[in-house]
């Protein structure tokens, strides 16, 4: 759902990609693999993906790039 914070359930076989507020680079590609502990620190913020769910339970995770308009926080790539 667009525009609403949702919780979803995951499990070790959930694919997690990044556009750099998951993991990885600041890309719209959204190609890095992410880690579902990076998954979970970020989704505390917020962050904008498409959800793929089969059975109940995240299948794939996929971060919606979003352009930045201020300065990255700690930890994040600038490029």
């Amino acid at each position: 759902m667009s525009g609403t914070g949702q919780r979803f359930s995951v499990s070790d076989r959930t694919e997690v990609y990044g556009a750099g507020d998951i993991c990885g680079e600041h890309t719209p590609e959204a190609t890095d693999r992410c880690t579902l502990d990076e998954l979970k620190e970020a989704g505390n913020g917020g962050v904008p993906a498409i959800v793929v769910v089969e059975k109940g339970v995240a299948t794939r995770v996929t971060e919606v790039f979003t352009p930045r308009t201020s300065p990255p926080d700690v930890g994040h790539s600038t490029e």
